[in-house]
């Protein structure tokens, strides 16, 4: 049987993997680059891009930006916390913010916390 075209498939350690997802959870409101998630969980930066789609089913840029947004729906709960507040909380910038929820929740932030608390 030939070889696949690229190689053995990209596979990740849990341990590795974890580590990985750990340091995006706990660092959300700060800017991280592809390398800083890599040195996190002890990899090269092209192993952790293939391997960590290949395990989760998203890069690590969608992940991070799922987390994100996740907990920003967390904090549009507390209405003491401006969206401006949250934003940079989550690690994005306002006016950012405010198109990437809308994109994947369906709406704003501002409506979003509208609804919540209707």
């Amino acid at each position: 049987m030939a070889p696949l075209l690229g190689g053995q498939p990209h596979t990740i350690a849990p341990k590795k993997l974890k580590r990985a997802e750990e340091f995006m959870r706990a660092n959300l409101g700060s800017e991280m680059s592809l390398q800083d998630i890599a040195d996190a969980a002890e990899m090269s930066l092209f192993h952790v891009a293939k391997s960590f789609k290949q395990a989760t089913g998203h890069s690590p840029h969608q992940y991070l930006t799922a987390q994100r947004l996740c907990q920003a729906r967390t904090l549009l709960h507390d209405a003491t916390l401006s969206i401006g507040e949250i934003a940079d909380a989550v690690g994005f910038t306002h006016s950012y913010f405010t198109a990437i929820f809308a994109r994947h929740i369906g709406m704003t932030p501002s409506k979003f916390r509208e609804v919540l608390q209707s």
